[in-house]
């Protein structure tokens, strides 16, 4: 784990046990791997454990889909490599939009696409921070716990 760029401790009780491959993971804090469906730049994803490394949209609404480990760095097909950010930091990306939400948190969306200002309210479904708008077109990546509304933190 030399090569991190925080240790490992500090993603205690934010993801899932076996969920980041520390090994492939590069230098600057990120990962590559295959779209296992369409991605745009920016998007949470979560790392899908079937067919080798590949990565997902992030959906508040779908067990499966949590939590989100990064956000996509450019858009992928599905079956294309993807390189997911995973390391907090700033990301900009220039179809975010966030005018008038300098400083709000962002969540995991409840239907997919690039992270929102709102928190998931149904009962049911997941609920995690990704971090927060630092300008229209940036964010600042920095994924928190996740809990399921109506549940307890995972």
């Amino acid at each position: 784990m030399a090569n991190v760029p925080y240790p490992a401790h500090i993603l205690s009780g934010q993801i899932l046990s076996g969920v980041v491959d520390w090994a492939a993971m590069g230098p600057a804090g990120y990962q590559i791997g295959t779209a296992h469906d369409t991605i745009a730049a920016g998007d949470p994803v979560y790392q899908v454990r079937t067919g080798g490394r590949g990565y997902a949209r992030a959906v508040a609404t779908a067990t499966g889909t949590m939590p989100a480990i990064g956000v996509a760095e450019a858009a992928a097909v599905s079956g294309a490599s993807v390189r997911v950010i995973v390391s907090p930091g700033q990301v900009n990306v220039s179809g975010y939009n966030y005018s008038g939400h300098h400083g709000e948190d962002l969540w995991v969306p409840a239907v997919v696409g690039s992270p929102v200002t709102a928190d998931p309210t149904t009962s049911g479904q997941y609920a995690q921070v990704i971090g927060f708008v630092v300008d229209t077109d940036s964010i600042y990546f920095r994924p928190g716990p996740m809990h399921q509304k109506g549940g307890g933190v995972w």
